[in-house]
């Protein structure tokens, strides 16, 4: 078994609007903290794998595309390659064809230059557990009880003395700054991993943002300034370490993966917005009208939305990891157990808010859902299949 780990800075050499809020239409060229782009790829019999993740609000499918493209000229082995972002809202703008060829040519050179490193044997141990200290739902009067934090650590050893990877999951929408910041920011997830970082320099971390469409700082943060951004990076880096510090047992990794579509059917409908609930934040009512908008510019525009979510189950022994493009909503994670399967969004391209069946709270995000109730259940059904191991039988694709 090979693994090779990199992280490498993604910063534009020039200035790009940011990507995230409707209102962030000005040039920035002020970075906070860097940007950075952070790969992992293992070789385990005859297959080979690559996870890029990077410090950016998501990237169309067509981007991952064109980087399997340069590593099909590359590996003469079959690969999956999945490409995630952490959801950071004040990194560079995601539809800037001169930024976007500015990362795929730092990322084909990466990749070229990934040293990889032969093991007898890896290890693995995971944990997952509800945790809101960071985040919870955003929306006024709903509540979720499904935020989670999952900790995976791969080492070289079964008692964990040399851990190599960690892979962080946690279902919060990185936005606790306000739409008119002038600079660039990794927010929370880019400063819990810096702190980490400097405890165990050993180690390589990597985080992936869940099925976070209904959750944010919104409750939990103080205000939006770049304070509170190290605050609640420190509450989640302080937790994340006490969950690296439990007594469970690595066991030997045993390594696959799994490719499945999921076909989308649209259906954009009124929506009748005299049925707003009293309560609402001055926000919540400006970025319905915003969500208004934009599901008025969809209407006839049905053959430009999302043909599919590809979706890439990773197993590592007893747990899967989901790579699912769009923004669930944490309901859907109803359709897994947590003591064994973990489920990350904005992988494999990037797509809309997807609510769950029945949905009763008029909010932006339901302005943007347009996939039916087939589809919904469809996706609910896969993460089913995959959760309880079924996708496994199959022959691998």
């Amino acid at each position: 078994m090979k693994l090779a780990l990199k992280k490498f800075k993604i910063n534009a050499p020039f200035p790009t609007t940011q990507c995230g809020h409707m209102t962030q239409t000005f040039l920035v060229n002020e970075f906070k903290d860097d940007l950075y782009g952070r790969m992992v790829s293992i070789i385990d019999n005859g297959q080979v794998y690559y996870h890029i993740v990077y410090d950016l609000l998501g990237l169309k499918e067509s981007y991952q595309n064109r980087v399997k493209d340069y590593l099909k000229t590359k590996v003469n082995d079959p690969f999956t390659l999945v490409v995630s972002s952490t959801h950071t809202h004040y990194a560079h703008d995601n539809q800037n064809e001169a930024f976007l060829d500015y990362l795929y040519d730092l990322t084909v050179k990466e990749i070229d230059s990934l040293e990889y490193h032969e093991y007898d044997k890896l290890y693995v141990r995971f944990y997952q557990e509800h945790f809101n200290k960071v985040g919870r739902s955003r929306i006024s009067g709903y509540e979720s009880n499904l935020e989670y934090l999952g900790v995976t650590e791969i080492a070289a050893d079964e008692a964990g003395e040399e851990v190599l990877l960690n892979l962080i999951i946690h279902n919060v929408h990185p936005t606790i700054l306000s739409a008119d910041v002038k600079f660039f920011s990794s927010e929370f997830p880019g400063c819990a991993l810096r702190e980490l970082e400097k405890k165990y320099p050993k180690q390589f971390f990597m985080y992936c943002t869940g099925a976070a469409g209904d959750i944010s700082t919104r409750f939990s943060r103080k205000d939006q300034t770049y304070d509170s951004v190290i605050e609640l990076g420190g509450v989640l880096a302080d937790e994340i370490e006490r969950i690296k510090q439990r007594s469970d047992t690595y066991k030997p990794l045993n390594f696959a993966i799994r490719n499945t579509e999921v076909p989308y059917e649209h259906e954009i409908k009124d929506i009748d917005i005299s049925k707003l609930r009293d309560g609402l934040s001055e926000r919540e009512l400006i970025t319905v009208n915003y969500g208004k908008i934009i599901r008025d510019k969809m209407k006839g525009k049905e053959d430009t939305l999302e043909k599919h979510a590809l979706i890439t189950a990773v197993k590592l022994s007893d747990l899967t990891i989901i790579y699912f493009p769009n923004e669930l909503f944490s309901d859907y994670l109803n359709n897994i157990d947590p003591e064994r399967t973990m489920v990350a969004t904005y992988s494999n391209g990037y797509a809309p808010y997807i609510l769950p069946i029945g949905f009763k709270y008029i909010t932006y995000e339901m302005f943007l859902d347009t996939l039916s109730d087939k589809t919904k259940k469809d996706i609910a059904n896969t993460l089913q299949t995959i959760d309880k191991g079924e996708i496994w039988k199959t022959e691998k694709q």
